[in-house]
């Protein structure tokens, strides 16, 4: 996680990180700290993309209140709009794609995404009188992990984008942390793409708008740390 990698690095030099902005929400519930890299000499000093990076950190989350996640929704949807900017027509689909593995229950919170998000592009086309007024095309898939299919997840989602041609694509996936603390507690949303399996040293091809040609928000949620971690 972005934020992660600041403190780390903060913690090392005790000062501000050159080409690092910082700025901090705070509500009832939860905590929102937006770090902007704006140049190559902050990405390197935080190993991360130029890019808008949100997190969300809200410890009732755990609990299931309703409060909580209308107040996470509202901070949600408001840095959607600052992560994509005014790109978006009504008209414009929209690809969803929730990384991970459906047969581990850490890693299937992108499944989990697809299985519960509205789809609507085949309703635009074939029964338009079913779409409430303001609902856009959006199309989903979870690609599943190469050692079920035996494909990358590069080459199915390229294959989608290439075909339907959508404006924008959400990409959701569980990721690693690095304090037990964050587990189910923190949402990280950007606007630089994702790497799936990077989290847990398996790296595969990047979905990124320089590869793919469309911008990419990417949305996780932390359902994992190493042993040591928790040994610690």
């Amino acid at each position: 996680m972005a934020i992660e990698a600041r403190d780390l690095v903060r913690g090392v030099t005790n000062k501000e990180i050159p080409g690092v902005e910082e700025q901090v929400e705070t509500m009832e519930f939860i905590k929102a700290t937006t770090i902007t890299i704006m140049n190559e000499k902050g990405a390197q000093q935080l190993g991360r993309p130029v890019g808008i990076y949100v997190t969300i950190d809200s410890p009732p989350l755990k609990i299931n209140d309703p409060y909580v996640k209308n107040e996470i929704i509202t901070v949600m949807e408001k840095n959607l709009h600052l992560l994509f900017g005014e790109r978006l027509k009504p008209e414009d689909t929209v690809l969803l794609v929730g990384l991970g593995n459906w047969r581990a229950t850490a890693d299937s919170l992108g499944p989990k995404f697809i299985e519960y998000s509205p789809i609507t592009r085949h309703y635009h086309a074939y029964a338009p009188e079913a779409l409430v007024q303001g609902m856009r095309p959006t199309c989903g898939i979870s690609p599943g992990v190469l050692g079920i299919t035996g494909l990358e997840t590069f080459e199915v989602v390229k294959g989608i984008v290439d075909s339907v041609k959508p404006s924008l694509m959400v990409v959701v996936d569980a990721l690693a942390a690095q304090n037990v603390d964050r587990i189910g507690t923190s949402i990280q949303m950007s606007n630089t793409g994702i790497q799936p399996g990077a989290g847990v040293g398996n790296a595969r091809h990047a979905l990124t708008e320089a590869d793919l040609g469309i911008p990419v928000i990417a949305i996780g949620v932390p359902t994992i740390v190493s042993a040591g971690i928790i040994a610690d």
